[in-house]
């Protein structure tokens, strides 16, 4: 997965996630396989050396847990929908998400949990709510 968010290879996502995906994310909204690949097309657009680590995976059965940070500078403007756009400011973003993925027979993805601290990322974004 790193390959397809962290470097943008759609083959890969299309390749391992379900085309019925879905996110479930902590405001309690959802996002499709598509809508969660254009946040990360976002993130790697707006984060200059942009990566993502795992250090903690936990798995049983069909269901994996999993520690993930996300870093890079923010030197481009980040576009989080049409008419959203924060400007960069040129330092560090780090961002952590506890995420737990539930996985189909055949090994695609079919759902995604993720647990985030949307408040740090976006006062690091520069973004008051």
């Amino acid at each position: 997965m790193r390959d397809g968010h962290q470097n943008g290879n759609e083959m890969v996502i299309e390749e391992l996630v379900s085309p019925d995906f879905v996110l479930h994310c902590p405001d309690e909204s959802s996002k499709t396989r598509d809508e969660s690949a254009r946040t990360y097309a976002a993130m790697r657009n707006a984060l200059a050396d942009f990566t993502i680590s795992c250090d903690l995976v936990v798995a049983e059965g069909d269901m994996v847990a999993a520690r993930t940070a996300m870093d890079g500078r923010f030197v481009r403007p980040f576009v989080i929908m049409e008419g959203m756009e924060y400007e960069a400011h040129g330092g560090p973003v780090h961002f952590e998400t506890i995420s737990i993925y539930r996985f189909g027979p055949h090994g695609e993805l079919l759902d995604e949990w993720a647990q985030s601290d949307n408040m740090t990322l976006f006062s690091q974004l520069g973004i008051t709510i």
